[in-house]
């Protein structure tokens, strides 16, 4: 937290004279939405086995983006704009530590998750979906003053990463081809590899 860190957080916080109904939507994404997404889920795991996959890797992601933000967390004192006297508090919270936020780190993983191991040809359409919700969520916790930017941005960075990394775990580990799933990374290295011809053609 600096400077500039508390300029935008006053920029894009609440106050007293914000319309009520931009209120509510602020509540409803922070304290609802998360729980819709991850019920969304639950359709989704009977589409078909790459459905399945997407649905591993979702809770896999969001797993390990738990455990680094939790021990982030326990490492980096930190402290809540409002405990702080800062700007408006549009909804009761208590005053533990938010860097980096639990709700956008969970959000941006569910998201990142269901990016990383998507289907190729469907990879655009899950991305603009999924990072509308979890930007939301991140909005939301900023304009009722429970989280400065840095928290949201550090979290929101801490998820997609971790869908990275458990598409990377997941299929070095041999679990793609549980789900009868072609792995994405050995499938990029493999086009990337030189053939031992040198490229050239034989005649």
């Amino acid at each position: 937290m600096n400077a500039l860190d508390i300029e935008l957080f006053l920029l894009l916080n609440a106050s007293a004279h914000s319309p009520a109904w931009l209120l509510g939507v602020a509540r409803m994404a922070s304290q609802h939405l998360p729980t819709v997404a991850l019920l969304a889920l639950l359709p989704l795991a009977f589409l078909g086995r790459r459905a399945r996959w997407q649905v591993f890797g979702v809770l896999l992601t969001m797993v390990l983006a738990w455990l680094v933000a939790r021990g982030m967390r326990e490492a980096i004192p930190s402290v809540r704009p409002f405990a702080m006297g800062l700007g408006y508090q549009g909804m009761p919270h208590s005053a533990g530590a938010g860097f980096p936020s639990m709700h956008a780190s969970m959000a941006a993983a569910w998201a990142s998750g269901l990016c990383w191991f998507a289907a190729p040809r469907w990879r655009g359409a899950w991305v603009a979906v999924a990072m509308a919700v979890a930007v939301c969520i991140a909005w939301s916790r900023v304009y009722l003053g429970l989280h400065f930017p840095s928290d949201m941005g550090t979290g929101l960075l801490l998820g997609a990463v971790s869908g990275w990394l458990a598409l990377t775990l997941g299929e070095r580990l041999g679990l793609a081809r549980r789900f009868r799933i072609e792995p994405i990374t050995q499938k990029t290295s493999e086009a990337k590899a030189p053939s031992p011809s040198g490229g050239r053609t034989a005649r």
